[in-house]
């Protein structure tokens, strides 16, 4: 209602039903559209930082083998952290070692429970070691080797390294079917168990959108959504799946 002149508005007519009912389908449709976009993103940023961590893990082996003849850090049994009930015992015939992660810690920068083992897209809200170290090879030789100097790696742009660790074996509950201990096994290898597992394999997980992430011998990463037997190998000697490596000279 307008008053006399100079004086302001009384009244102000409201948004109709019909307007309202607009405003409100086009912020659902814009809600639509943005956040199948923004859930994509941040899907594709954890991947792109999980890659990253990946780098640095290859890094931090490289250094390693600088500092130790050339030799790749061994692999080994089960160990937990940061109480490892498995006592070290250089006698004991079985006795490998402290395993892989412990033996990056100066190498890395991060203790066996820093952020740099978890994938920020691992779907667990434990912090979890998430990767592994290649050991198929190693494991198949006789006698079983625990670690090769890098010049024996032959096919370092396709020889598998290290990646996403999805088999679930390797993990306590809820994600994993390991209940030998409340604690995971942070050394993991693939050595007995098949670690990188792809979406349609048994127990298969890609980890992110685009598949899971591969550190390759020459410190390279590469995502991939399935197993690519032309471009990568279980072997450092010649192109072989998991299942069919074995012994080689």
């Amino acid at each position: 209602m307008i008053g006399k002149p100079g004086e302001f508005m009384r009244f102000r007519r409201g948004f109709s039903l019909i307007e309202l009912l607009t405003v409100i389908m086009i912020i659902a449709i814009l809600m639509a559209i943005l956040l199948p976009a923004m859930r994509n993103a941040r899907q594709q940023a954890m991947a792109i930082k999980c890659a990253a961590q990946l780098r640095q893990v290859g890094i931090g082996i490289y250094s390693y083998a600088t500092m130790n003849m050339g030799r790749l850090p061994s692999w080994s049994y089960r160990h937990e952290y940061p109480v490892d009930p498995y006592e070290p015992d250089p006698s004991d015939p079985l006795w490998s070692g402290p395993g892989w992660p412990v033996l990056l810690t100066r190498h890395i920068g991060q203790k066996v429970d820093g952020a740099i083992y978890n994938c920020p897209a691992f779907p667990d809200p434990e912090r979890r070691m998430n990767y592994f170290l290649a050991a198929r090879w190693m494991h198949e030789q006789n006698p079983i080797l625990r670690t090769i100097p890098l010049s024996k790696i032959k096919t370092a742009s396709s020889y598998i390294l290290s990646g996403d660790c999805v088999a679930q074996e390797y993990y306590p509950p809820a994600f994993g079917t390991d209940t030998s201990s409340p604690h995971e096994d942070i050394d993991k290898d693939d050595g007995a168990i098949k670690c990188l597992r792809f979406l349609g394999e048994p127990d298969g997980l890609n980890m992110h959108r685009g598949g899971n992430n591969v550190l390759f011998a020459d410190g390279h990463v590469s995502i991939y959504k399935k197993f690519e037997e032309s471009s990568m190998t279980y072997s450092p000697l010649s192109m072989q799946t998991w299942e069919s490596v074995g012994p080689e000279d």
